[in-house]
Order: structure tokens, then sequence, then C-alpha cells
């Protein structure tokens, strides 16, 4: 649709659609003019083109809602008479009318206004009431000079969620005046914009104006005569001036968070409802502000808030209206004009009527000043309880006969006052700085780092009230005049921060004197009933002499009992550092340093008095506890030291680990509780001691506890030196051994540890004992035991020092219970000078519990013997042995020489070791180093030989036959010898037989040869070694013999197989043992022999000689098993002889002859048959010898030969040897055939 103009007549509706257009092109036109209670909806364009044209007139009861998107202007130039709605965007020509704007309303002509609520008649001027809103999309500009973006009249509304402004000179955003009502509503939502560039944004007169301001407002609020309210709300803001004009105003703040207000002019009355405000720029309320409960405000650097009051009573206050408040000032903040009547203060925190004590937080900044231009009134009145005022500025009272800071009738919590290093309190003319009146029953706490100030020093600068008061004054105060306690129990703390001291300040009527950091001096007396010196401040007179009391030390009061705590410091130049007078039950705490004089350190008086130290006490000097009944008390936490006190009747370590020295004698005893320990030794360690805690001895040198002990906690021993201790039957808790030893002398009914570097000695009883590793425990006064009702465990690496006498007599332990011995652990056993038995038992420990584990022994091998470990299931015991060294030292014998060192080195794990180094007989032991050698091994080579000699001479005796041409032949014989004993060796017995056959053949006229075999069986009885042994051979012989001439030749090859059978019976006192082997062995061996045979008598005698030989070789071989079983090792032996004679035959009767035989026969090189050996568990193998080859022996032989046809013969003989070292038989009887 588009048109010029539009008319809506009464209770019509008019829509225009989006792309729709109406416009005025008439000078004083409208484009659409509406009857009483018509309603648009506006989404296209509405425009009034002419000067003096309008948009929309709206009559009564009228609306129009301007749409999103939707657009109403006007462009022309407009009348110059103030409010007339010609050229008006939208103007409203009656009551009541409606203006919705959420799109665009503008107007860029001169004096034409984009809304506007007054029209013109032919007699002037005409307002109406209207409620405006403009929507968060809507827009109301005006750009024109002379213009008004938005024109109200008495009893309009105008609400801001979107932007109003105004751009042209001279132009203002929002203008209202008289109409209809009287008041007018301003409201700027939080996303609301009121804007001029060159006029006040909210201005008007003839209307009281209220304004709420939750958005922003970009320039000035200039109010006019009315009584206007303004009301800004945290997240609103005015950048401008806010000017209450000549009515009397109220500007309210409220909201959450934090808002700012800038310079405000000719408002009355400011009132901060809720929120954190900060006020900046120049304000100025004549009838005071007041901050409602939980509401803060802050006086910005830059800004100035003064309540001038004009001069009357009542007015001119900061008034705090509920607790929680909180007033900040950076900037300045005076109130009152000390005019005449004026006695009100510049912040009263308290009701109005004063009926009503509030809570506040009040802080002067640095740069900040709060004065109080009140005549006889302070500057700042507090009665709240809870509040804390903190300054760094300056806080002063400038009329007459005001002061800093009162506070009055205190009705609950305490009253915090910091005065920081650059605040200033000050009054004026006369009064205290700080003064508190009425009946003051709540705590004060005042700090003072700065400066207090009063014109006249003839008043106290402090006066506080009657209640318990603290003031801390430091290094950085500076106080004019005195501060006066006033009632209540007080306490005045002295805070030094810097290197240097500082004198205290003058005071009054304080009970308790705190000094918490730093050095203190005084020239005048304290007397105060309490002193407190904190760690590592001090107090100090200027003369090193501090009187109290008028007394020549640091601290001296009398007339009441005295409590003096000390943390840091008390030094006195002469006298005493405490000394306490009179019958007065005193204590003194102290865990710093309490130095004395020449007189001593402290004096306490008569009286029960208490010197408790807590862990950190130094004191140099005498302590005299005085008369009565007194007690010294250790506590804290840590380490702490007491070098001793006279005239105390008891001591109680309460907790901490306390060190005694010095004279420590406490007639009533000692008491140790749970927490605490007690270091000392038995001299500073005597009398009843009660202990639930820790008692420990750390003794440097021997000493001996005189007392009585008693209770359930822990005894400790350490340090280097000895304790001994009696029976102490009370006593039930553990006792451990760090250091040193612990000797009993009687009961201890405690369990026991031994800790590395510890040990328990001595003869007594105990509960339980346990030995850690690198502990000790050595019963006795040489020897002694120790008896363990309970159980005993040792660990590893921990040591039983065991003392034992030549005279059978031991340490030992005796154990109720249950022994366990961990692997590792040590039995060291001492002996003394004297000469001990072989076989001598001694019993070391006990346990009727029976003993697990067994101890490494540690010992010293002396005189040929050693000690050895020995146990049972119930006992641990030591025997005396024979040293492994001392064994090869008795053998006397080759054997036994050889043996010794071999079984020596099989040690105690062997046990004919065991056993045969327990035998106290050196015979015994030498007949055992002659059965453990092994001696029958090598006698049975002197047998193998034996064997092979028998199938020599076998088929010696067949060469020597008269037999002629080929014949086979067959022999049985009888071995029957004996070797002698010798030095190293056994006699031997044998006895066996043989059987052997041959074939042979004439080889010619004069020579015979042939091949025999043979089997022998010799039993050998070695009775002195208890061994015997079986040796059968196989023989394989080569034989010949024959004439050359004159002299006849015979010689002969032969090789045995040997089966040796052995068994050794080893029996002596605590072993016996058996043990077989079988094993092989060979003899290689040959024989050659040259006569000359002469006639002689009919027979014929034959001179001789010859020489045999024998290489013996046995194989390998092991024993059964047995602790002394035996290794052979392979072994080859030769053994030659020699032999020189004359043999004889003759013819007796018919076919029988006889031939006869005497000689000599000579061992050449070797006799003694050897074998090497080895225990099966030893290393060194050791060689034996055997039963030795006579070296010379006469052999004899007869033959009787019975041939009763050529081709058969018998042959009877018997051959024999006797010789150095035994004797042969052989008895043999042969038979042969001819062929």
């Amino acid at each position: 649709m588009r048109t010029t103009t539009v008319s809506v007549n009464a209770t019509g509706r008019l829509t225009t659609e989006i792309g729709s257009q109406i416009f005025d092109v008439a000078n004083g036109g409208t484009a659409v003019t509406t009857g009483n209670g018509v309603t648009i909806s506006h989404s296209g364009a509405i425009t009034a083109l002419r000067p003096g044209a309008r948009g929309v007139l709206l009559g009564s009861n009228s609306s129009i809602v301007v749409n999103s998107g939707a657009v109403v202007e006007t462009v022309g130039n407009g009348s110059v008479l103030t409010f007339q709605n010609q050229s008006a965007a939208i103007a409203t020509s009656g009551n009541d009318a409606a203006i919705t704007v959420n799109g665009v309303v503008r107007s860029s002509g001169s004096n034409a206004p984009a809304i506007s609520t007054t029209t013109t008649d032919l007699f002037g001027p005409v307002s109406f009431r209207a409620a405006v809103t403009v929507g968060a999309t809507g827009s109301v500009t005006t750009s024109g000079s002379g213009s008004t973006a938005i024109g109200l009249a008495g009893g309009s509304s105008l609400s801001v969620a979107g932007s109003v402004s105004a751009s042209g000179l001279n132009s203002s955003a929002v203008v209202y005046g008289p109409g209809p009502g009287t008041d007018v509503a301003i409201s700027v939502g939080a996303g609301g914009t009121i804007s001029s560039a060159h006029a006040a944004a909210i201005s008007g007169t003839g209307a009281n104006a209220i304004v709420s301001i939750a958005g922003t407002v970009n320039g000035a609020v200039s109010l006019g005569s009315g009584n206007d309210r303004i009301g800004l709300i945290t997240g609103g803001k005015v950048t401008g001036l806010v000017d209450g004009g000549t009515g009397i105003d109220t500007l309210n703040l409220s909201g959450t968070g934090a808002g700012t207000l800038g310079g405000t002019a000719n408002i009355e009355t400011l009132a901060i409802a809720s929120g954190s405000w900060t006020l900046g720029g120049i304000q100025s309320y004549a009838s005071g502000v007041t901050l409602a409960a939980g509401a803060g405000l802050t006086v910005d650097s830059d800004g100035q808030l003064a309540i001038p009051g004009n001069g009357q009573a009542g007015f001119g206050a900061v008034t705090i209206l509920g607790s929680g408040t909180k007033i900040v000032v950076k900037g300045m903040l005076r109130g009152g004009n000390a005019g005449p009547g004026n006695s009100v203060a510049a912040i009263s925190a308290q009701t109005a009527d004063g009926t009503r004590a509030l809570a506040a937080d009040i802080t002067v900044g640095a740069n900040g000043f709060l004065y109080g231009n009140t005549f006889n009134a302070p500057t700042l009145l507090l009665s709240g309880g809870g509040t804390v005022v903190t300054t760094n500025g300056t806080i002063a009272g400038t009329g007459a006969g005001s002061n800093g800071l009162t506070y009055t009738d205190l009705l609950a919590g305490p009253l915090t006052i910091n005065i920081g290093q650059t605040g200033r309190i000050a009054s004026n003319i006369s009064g205290a700085a700080i003064s508190g009146v009425g009946t003051n029953t709540v705590n004060v706490d005042l700090t003072i780092a700065g400066t207090i100030f009063v014109q006249s020093t003839s008043s106290p600068s402090v006066a506080l009230g009657n209640a318990n008061d603290r003031v801390t004054v430091t290094n950085t105060a500076s106080i004019t005049g005195t501060i006066d306690a006033g009632g209540g129990t007080d306490t005045l703390r002295l805070v030094n921060a810097g290197s240097g001291g500082v004198a205290l300040p003058l005071n009054s009527s304080f009970e308790n004197l705190e000094v918490v950091s730093g050095l203190w001096t005084t020239a005048n007396a304290l007397s105060y009933p309490s002193v407190i010196v904190a760690s590592g401040a001090e107090l100090r007179g200027l003369a090193d002499v501090i009187s109290i009391n008028y007394r020549t030390s640091p601290v001296s009061v009398s007339g009441s009992a005295t409590n003096i705590t000390n943390a840091g410091t008390i030094r006195a130049g002469s006298g005493y550092a405490i000394s306490l007078a009179g019958m007065f039950n005193d204590t003194i705490i102290n865990s710093g340093t309490i130095i004395g004089g020449t007189a001593g350190a402290i004096d306490l008086g008569d009286g029960d008095d208490t010197l408790a130290l807590i862990t950190g006490s130094v004191i140099t000097g005498s302590v005299n506890g005085g008369g009565g009944n007194d007690r010294v008390t250790l506590n804290g936490a840590g380490s702490g030291s007491f070098a001793g006190a006279s005239g105390f009747e008891t001591l109680t370590a309460n907790s901490g680990s306390w060190t005694l020295s010095g004279n420590q004698r406490y007639i009533s005893g000692i008491t140790i509780a749970a927490p605490a320990t007690l270091i000392g030794d038995s001299s500073t360690l005597t009398g009843l001691i009660s202990n639930a805690g820790t008692l420990v001895f750390n003794q440097p040198v021997d000493g001996s506890f005189v007392g009585t002990l008693a209770g359930t906690g822990q005894l400790v021993k350490s340090g280097t030196a000895a304790l001994t201790i009696g029976t102490q039957t009370g006593f039930f808790g553990a006792t451990s051994i760090t250091g040193g030893r612990l000797v009993l002398a009687g009961t201890l009914p405690s369990a026991v540890s031994v800790a590395s570097g510890g040990a328990l000695a001595g003869n007594g009883t105990v509960a339980n004992l346990a030995i850690a590793s690198g502990g000790t425990v050595s019963p006795g006064n040489s020897p002694g035991t120790i008896a363990v009702t309970g159980n005993f465990s040792q660990a590893a690496g921990s040591n039983y020092i065991a003392e034992t006498t030549a005279a059978g007599v031991s340490d030992r332990i005796a154990i109720g219970g249950t022994a366990t011995i961990g692997n590792g652990a040590l039995l060291t056993v001492t002996r003394d000078g004297g000469t001990y038995v072989i076989g001598q038992r001694y019993t070391l420990l006990t346990a009727t519990g029976g003993v697990i584990g067994t101890y490494t022994l540690v010992q010293t091998a002396t005189g040929g013997t050693e000690l050895r470990l020995a146990q049972s299931a119930t006992g641990i015991f030591i025997d005396v042995a024979r040293s492994a060294p001392s064994l090869p030292e008795l053998a006397q014998t080759l054997n036994q020489r050889s043996v010794a060192p071999a079984f020596a080195a099989l040690g105690g794990g062997n046990a004919a070791y065991a056993a045969l180094t327990l035998e106290p007989n050196d015979t015994i032991v030498r007949t055992a180093f002659d059965a453990l050698s092994g001696e029958v091994h090598a006698s049975l080579r002197t047998a193998m030989i034996k064997g092979a000699q028998a199938g020599e001479d076998a088929v010696r005796t067949r060469i020597l036959s008269r037999s002629a041409g080929n014949g086979i032949w067959g022999q049985i014989t009888g071995l029957d010898g004996n070797d002698d004993r010798g030095p190293s060796v056994a006699s031997v017995g044998r006895r066996g037989w043989g059987a052997f056959g041959g074939v042979d053949i004439a080889v010619g006229e004069h020579l015979r040869a042939g091949i025999a075999g043979g089997y022998t069986r010799t039993r050998l009885n070695v009775d002195e070694r208890a061994s015997s042994a079986t040796v059968k051979g196989k023989h394989l012989l080569g034989y010949a013999g024959g004439a050359l001439g004159p002299i006849s030749l015979r010689g002969s090859v032969g090789y045995s197989w040997v089966d040796n059978k052995v068994r050794r019976s080893i029996v002596f006192t605590g072993y016996s043992a058996i043990h077989n082997s079988d094993y092989d062995g060979n003899v290689l061996h040959g024989l050659l022999e040259a006569g000359v045979k002469r006639p002689l008598l009919g027979g014929t005698v034959q001179p001789f000689a010859g020489i045999e030989a024998y290489r013996v070789h046995n194989d390998a071989f092991t024993e059964s098993a047995g602790a002394t079983a035996l290794v052979g090792v392979a072994r080859n032996q030769t053994f030659t002889m020699s032999n020189l004679g004359v043999r004889a035959d003759t013819p007796l009767v018919g076919g029988l002859s006889a031939r006869t035989q005497l000689g000599w026969q000579h061992v050449l090189g070797i006799a003694q048959p050897r074998s090497t050996l080895q225990f099966v568990g030893g290393q060194l193998p050791f060689t034996v010898v055997g039963a030795t080859l006579s070296r010379d022996s006469a052999a004899v032989s007869l033959d009787l030969e019975w041939r009763p046809v050529e081709t058969f013969s018998i042959i009877a003989g018997y051959s024999g040897a006797i010789g150095s070292n035994g004797h042969d038989s052989r008895f043999r009887l042969t038979a042969a055939i001819g062929f």
C-alpha cells in the first residue's frame, strides 16, 4: 500500500504490512491520524516529509506498536516552541496513549521531536499522559538541532530496553515537563541506553522525576525543582553529573555485585540499599548517607564525599543501618560542619536513635582521609560487635572536642582496629584519639603500626573500655601519650620486625605483657602478673637490667601468683633473670632463652611453683626452686635439654625428647608420660622413675642405675659404655639396647630387644629376648646365665658371645619358650688360658619349647684343639675337639702321615672327622688313621704278585721235569704266606690255591716250548686294619726251556687278569663303617733263567742265575658309600727280582727221582707296593704303602718225581721262601702225559 494520508476513526484498527508506505507531503500535515481508542500495528514505513508535518498522531487511549523492522520518521523542521508535537514522528492528542517501539522512530529536522506527548492548539501547548516503551530492538533517535528524542508530560512513563539518543546540537534524549500528573517515571533497563551528545541525557522540570537506571545513561542527568528520586542499579551507569535540582532529592543505589557512580550535585540524601558501590568525583549529601545491611561504599581515589549537614544537629553522618556493611575510603570522606549543636559522628555504625549496635568493615586506604568536622563528637562512632576498622590513611576529628574513633556499649563480638604503618588516628584539642565509653563488655583488638596523635598529652592517646582488650604495638608505631587499658583483663603485645631495639610504649592497667618479636627495652618498672616473651623476641633493660617491682631482675613480681611465658629472650645484667617473691604458686613457661646475671637465672620463692620447659628452652645460670613442693615439667615437640636445678621435688616429662645433664635430684621422683622421651645417664636418672613414655640411658662411661623403675613405657640403653641394672619387678615395658652394654644384675620382667651395636650381658632374667643383626648377647660375669621366661630369637648377623673355662664351666642362656636362631647368627666362644679336655661338652643354650635353626660358630683354635657346635631338639652345645692342623702332628708312620692331612681336610661336616676329633686318646686316633688309610689296597698288590709267581713256579716245574718229547700236564697248588708288619704297615696273612695246566712240544733234541693257563684265588686278611680281600687271577703263560751246550736256558712270559674284592671295616668311638670295593687289575710278568749242569754222584748239580719282573696294574675304583669311603686311582708299579742258587737232582729207586733247589732271591729297586687314594668327599689325594716284599729271601724247593712209564709222570713238590719281611709256601702236585 502506498498513500499520502490515513485517518482512522474511533475504535478503529490500522495494520500496515511490510513494504507498505504512508507519507504526508503537505506542510503541517499528518501521515496517520487516529481517533480515540485506535490500535495501530505498524510493520512498514510512515514518513512526514514536509516542515511541521507529523508521522502519527494518536488520540486518547490509542496505541501504536512499531514492530521490528518498521520505521516512523519525520524529516521536516518543526516549531521552535517547546513541547509542540508538530513535526514529531509520533505525537499524542489525548491522554493515556500507549507507544511501543520495537522498530525505528526518528526525526531529523530541527526542533522536531521523535516522540512527543505535547501538542499545540489555538490556546498554546497542551500536555497528555502517555506510556512509552522502547523495546530491546527499538530505537528512538533525533539528529536535528534543538530536538528531543522523547518528550514526556507529567504523569507519563518511559521504559527503555533499547536505545534512545539525541545527536543534534542542543538536543536532549529525554525531556519531561508538567502535565496531567505530578510524577514522571523513567526506567532504563539493563540493556537500555539513553544518550545525548550535546545536552543532558535526561532533563526536565515541573514534575517529580522517578528515575531508575539499570542500563546506561551517556550524559548528565539534570533534574528540576521537583522532589526527585533517582535509583541506580548495579550494572547501570551514568557518565555525566547527576544533578538533583532545587527540590529535596534522594539517590538510591541497589542491586547485586559492584556498581559505580560519578559526580553528583544538589542531592540531599544518598541511600545505598544493596550492592557494592564505588563513588568517584565530587559528591555531597547534606542530609547524609545511609548503608543498608550488607551494602558496600567505596570512595574512590579521585572521589570526594562530603556530608556537610549544614550545621544542623543530627545531620552530616554516614549512617550504617544494618550489619555486614563495608566502607572503603581511598579518597576523601568528610562529615559534619562543626555547627552549633552538631554532635553526630562522621560515620556512625549504629541506628539513628542509638538503640541497636551494628557491625561494619571500615577501611581507609593509604591516601584516604576520613575527617569528622564535628563538635564534641568522634569521626567514627562504633557500637557493633564484629566491626573491623583498618586504616593506612588518616582518621581525624577536626571539630572542637572531637576525636578520631569512639566505641560505646558494644553488644556482641570483638571490635578490631588496625592502624597500618602509614595510618594515623588523631584527636583535636583534648580527649583520646581512640576511646571506649559506656559498659563496653566486648573485647577490642587494636593493632598500632602507624601514628596515634593527641593534642594534649595530659590525656591518654588510647583509652579502652572495661572488656578484655588486646593492644598490639609494632616497632613502626608512633604514639603520643599513654595507653590506658581500662578495666577487664587486658593484654599488651609488642611486635618488632626491625633489627634495633624499641622502647616500650607508656601504658597502665595491662594485666598481660606479650613480647611477640624483636628487642624491646624499658627504663621503667614492669609489673605484669603475666609475661610472655615469644620465640625470637627479647625483653631487656636499657642498662641490661630490667627491674620489675623495682628489683634488679628482668621479671620480678610480688604480691600474687605470677605466670611468665617466654619463647624469646629474657636477659639480666645483674641479679636473677627471673626472681619471684612470696608464697605463691608461680608458673614459668619457657621455650626461649633465659640468661641470668651474676646471681643466677631463676629464683622461685616459696610456694608450690612450676617450671614448665618447652623444647627449645635455654637457661643460662642456676635455677632454684626455693621452698614448697616444686616441680619441673618438660613439654613440646622435637628435642630439648635441661641442665638441672636445685630445690625441685618432681620432674615430669609430658612430651618431646629431653636430655638431662648437670645436677638432677628429685626426691619425689621422675614421671615420663606416654608421648615423651627422657634422656640421661646413671648420674642424672636416679630414684623412682615412673615410665609410660621412653626412658633413655645414654651412657658415656660405665655406671649403675641407682633407683627403681615402674611402668609400661620403653627403656632404651644407648651410648658406648655399660649400664648395670638390678632387679626391677615393677617395670613391664619393652627394653631396647641400641648401643653399649646393658648388664643384668637381677630380674627385669621386660621384653628386651638388642639392636645393632648393643649388647645384653650379666646374670638375670628377662621376659623375652630378641637380638637383631649387629646385636650381641653375652651372659655372665665370667661366666653366667641369662634366663628368658618367654621366647628367644637371634637374627642373622647377631652374635652370642659365650665364655668357657678349662674347668668345664660356661655361659648359658636358659629359655622357657622357643629359641629361634636365624641363618647366619653367630656364636662366638671364648676360652680362658687353661688346657681344655678333648671331648668336653659345654651347654650354652637350652630351650624348653625347642630350638629352631642353628648358629655359625666363631672361634680361635688353640692348643691343638677347636670347638665343635652340637645341637639337640632343645639345646645348643659345644664340644672340645682336635683341630684339623693337630691331626697330622699325631701321625707317626708313613701311612698315618699320608692320610692325616687328607682326613683333616674333610672338616667337621664329615661324620668320621667329627667323631675322631672328639677322641681324647692319641693312640686310638693313630689306630683310626691306619684303618682310614686303605692300606689293604696297597697290600693286595703283593698278593697279585704272589699269584703270578705261582704260575711262574708251575711252568718252571714243568721245564725242569725229566719228560721228553711232547706232552700235556696239569698242576694243583696250595698257597700260604705271610707278610710281616713293618713300621707303617700291618702284617698280612695269605691263603689260597691254584690250578694250572699246559701243553708243550719238543723242538729238536734240546728244546721244549709250551703254553699254559691257570687260575688262582687268594684270601688276604689284614687283621690289624680290620680289612680283607679276595684276589682272583686268571693266568696265561708261554714258556720254553732247553740246552745250549753245557748251558741250560729257561724262560716264560705271562699275563694275569685279576679281580679284587676288598672289604674294610672302620670302627672308633662315635663312628663305624664298612666299605666294599670290587675292581680289576692285571699283572704282566716274565722269567729268564740260565744254569750250567754238571754230573755229580750219579746225578747232576746245576748252579743257576735268573731274573723275574712283574708290572702290576690296578684300575680306578670307588668304595661303597660312607664318610670314610675311598676313591682309588689307577696305577702301574713294577717289581724286579734276581735269583741265584743251585739245583741238584738224582735218581732214587725205580722210576723215582728227587730234585732240590737252594737259592737267594733279591728284590731289585722298589720292594713296597703303593696305592694312591682319596676320600670320596675330600680334595687331597694321598699315597699309602702295603705289605713290603722281602728284600732278601732264602728260597728252597723239593720235588719228587715218579715216572712209572716213560710217557707218564707225577711230581709232588714244595717251594718256600723265608725272607726279611715274611715267608711263602707252595705245595703242588703235577701230572704229565707224554705223546
